[in-house]
């Protein structure tokens, strides 16, 4: 495993089918961020080839004891966001360029991430930080919730 991941992240990531050293073959999400006008990160390319298409359930953010899903799937974040709104707003907010990876919430909020790790969620004018690197990130949407708006 490249990510340094809390225990309790393993086991819900292996109960939803991931394996550790887990590497697909991502060039179907590479044409789809290159049609939409996004500069293909290795972080992305990374993080997308150790988790793409994996659908993890997990506790709500909102609902004690309730239970939602991310999905991180580069191709449904495409389809859920407009490249201008993560170009002109969310990039603008980070200074650096942005990456879909996933979706979360009730596919609401689209999961990005930049060049140095660092994971973020935007659902229109909402914007978040979720972590500053995978492992905080996937700690905080299963488990903390601990979302800071930008």
């Amino acid at each position: 495993m490249t990510y340094k991941l809390e225990e309790k992240v393993v086991c819900l990531l292996k109960n939803s089918g991931w394996q550790d050293n887990r590497k697909i073959n991502i060039d179907k999400y590479k044409a789809a961020w290159k049609s939409e006008m996004y500069i293909l990160s290795p972080a992305a390319a990374k993080f997308t080839e150790c988790f793409g298409g994996i659908k993890v359930v997990h506790g709500a953010y909102v609902t004690e004891g309730g239970s939602d899903e991310s999905i991180f799937d580069p191709g449904i974040a495409l389809n859920t966001i407009f490249h201008e709104r993560v170009h002109d707003d969310y990039e603008q907010r980070t200074g650096t360029s942005l990456c879909p990876i996933g979706v979360g919430f009730s596919e609401h909020l689209v999961y990005l991430i930049d060049s140095s790790e660092g994971f973020y969620g935007g659902f229109d004018d909402y914007f978040c930080f979720i972590g500053k690197n995978v492992g905080e990130a996937l700690s905080n949407i299963f488990f903390n919730h601990n979302f800071t708006s930008l």
